[in-house]
């Protein structure tokens, strides 16, 4: 049995004196399997998963454009493209922009030419300290030259001082007639809130919500969905979690979650005690405890 896996990330800024920076990063894996009685196996893959050039988006140069292979900048949420992005900031500190290109596939491969995209964006800042913006973004995507997905991207994000933040992000579907599985209209398909508060002393807590529901598309996201899941599944949770810097070397910690989906429900709490420089320099020791209730696991742990 022999497994090989290598990878290269190279990052050059200003290479051709114009203030841009160069990305690389490829990812080369090797597996082959000798079976004495039977067939053997082999894989060899060799993946570029980034490949870009960026030039502007400074404060001389408003106009921001990147092309290659890419996680979209001003909203990741939207994905790897092959493609162009172009963003500009105006005086106010908002942000527009679009995308265009090609939607790798997301799996081991990133097999690229099937599904083509284009998206417009807009965040809006409340000043120069940026403490609120709010962002909304449209994408459109066709599949072997079928119209496929309507989204609608919106995000908020409030840090009205360093202990408090609050974040949000929405997916918003749009379905048409000619969607075989959803009825036509909007669909939250993807909501993700959280929010989080740090005290003086360094204690904190934070509070989540997630729902999802799985989107009805041409292009092949997810393995093995049945019509039934895809109208039907749905999964819900909400989060609280909290820290206590008992001393500079002792800091305890925990989390209680709900979570409920189509035809389930149960929760899980952990509890976590964490000593700094205790038994070896420079190193930690945790000891955590857990309860969880789950569709396929239930019981203590430690």
């Amino acid at each position: 049995y022999t497994l090989i896996r290598s990878g290269l990330d190279v990052t050059v800024e200003n290479p051709f004196e114009q203030g841009g920076e160069f990305e690389l990063d490829l990812d080369f894996f090797h597996r082959r399997a000798d079976v004495a009685s039977g067939s053997d196996d082999s894989t060899t893959r060799f993946r570029p998963d980034r490949i870009s050039y960026t030039w502007g988006g400074l404060r001389h140069r408003p106009d921001r454009w990147q092309v290659g292979r890419f996680l979209q900048n001003e909203f990741p949420e939207l994905g790897i493209i092959d493609g162009v992005e172009y963003g500009r900031r105006l005086d106010s500190g908002d942000r527009l922009g679009s995308s265009f290109g090609l939607l790798p596939e997301p799996d081991d491969d990133l097999g690229s030419g099937d599904d083509l995209a284009a998206a417009v964006f807009y965040r809006w800042v409340a000043d120069d300290s940026e403490a609120l913006s709010v962002g909304t973004a449209y994408q459109k995507t066709w599949h072997k030259g079928t119209a496929d997905r309507d989204l609608l991207l919106q995000t908020v994000d409030y840090r009205p001082h360093k202990r408090f933040t609050l974040n949000g992000t929405a997916w918003i579907d749009h379905y048409t007639g000619a969607d075989k599985l959803k009825s036509p209209g909007l669909e939250l398909t993807q909501l993700q809130l959280s929010g989080r508060y740090t005290g003086d002393s360094g204690d904190g807590v934070g509070l989540s919500l997630s729902t999802l529901r799985w989107p009805d598309l041409l292009r092949d996201e997810f393995d093995l969905l049945t019509a039934t899941q895809i109208t039907d599944n749905r999964v819900m949770r909400v989060s609280l979690n909290g820290w206590h810097q008992a001393s500079d070397q002792v800091r305890l910690s925990g989390r209680v979650s709900q979570w409920t989906d189509q035809t389930d429900s149960g929760n899980s709490a952990d509890v976590r005690v964490t000593m700094r420089d205790i038994f070896y320099e420079d190193g930690s020791v945790s000891v955590s405890a857990y309860h969880t209730q789950g569709s396929f696991h239930r019981g203590l742990g430690l």
